[in-house]
């Protein structure tokens, strides 16, 4: 069974509990993942991970990949600085 986006009922409870390292991520999705968790924990990314992305991406990815980092960090603040209620309707992560 697969939900949002394409993601199999694993990979999206591995969004909540898991890591980039959890054996439902393929490697190129690992390494996004290791993006997301560096930026979220330091709004930093190291050497050693900026090398494995510039093999897999092009610099015009790597900018779009940190900006849209960006833009659902900065909705984030938004919709939980001025308390935004959680649609009905919409789906929510596995507990």
């Amino acid at each position: 069974m697969h939900f949002g986006f394409g993601l199999s009922e694993r990979q999206l409870a591995a969004t909540v509990n898991g890591s980039a390292s959890d054996p439902v991520w393929s490697q190129r999705q690992a390494i996004l993942i290791e993006l997301a968790d560096q930026l979220r924990d330091t709004a930093r990314v190291s050497d050693e991970l900026w090398s494995r992305l510039d093999a897999s991406y092009g610099e015009p990815q790597l900018v779009e990949l940190v900006t849209l980092a960006g833009q659902y960090h900065a909705i984030s603040f938004v919709a939980n600085a001025f308390g935004v209620e959680l649609e009905e309707a919409a789906a929510r992560f596995p507990a």
